[in-house]
């Protein structure tokens, strides 16, 4: 459940849900605030979600880039079907931006050198 975590943010917080598989979608267009309506919405996004296809991860977080957040919590296996050179391109280009990827591992073959090295680079 991300309720916790949502629930984490200061009053001033903003945020938004990005997931992936072989295509991405968001939770809201543009950030919202943390407050209780969004967080109850949000819950109810994550429990509609099913996890399926593959883990393209760049158009995903590239999207979220463009948006410019101070924050990302990126939570993945790690298991990318997109090169891991162009994934750590994507965190150099994070950290160009002042960007802060924060790396969350999961699954029982969650690759952790990966999800290390994003994290280290930004």
């Amino acid at each position: 459940e991300i309720i916790p975590f949502l629930r984490g943010f200061t009053h001033n917080s903003y945020f938004n849900i990005t997931v992936f598989n072989s295509n991405f979608k968001q939770f809201m267009q543009d950030f919202v605030p943390a407050n209780q309506a969004y967080i109850d919405k949000a819950n109810e996004f994550v429990k509609s979600l099913n996890a399926n296809g593959g883990t393209s991860m760049l158009p995903a977080i590239n999207a979220v880039l463009e948006k410019r957040p101070a924050t990302i919590y990126l939570i993945s296996d790690g298991q990318p079907s997109d090169s891991e050179r162009l994934i750590l391109q994507m965190a150099e280009k994070a950290r160009s931006k002042g960007i802060i990827i924060n790396t969350i591992g999961v699954g029982e073959d969650q690759n952790k050198d990966l999800l290390r090295k994003i994290a280290y680079i930004t």
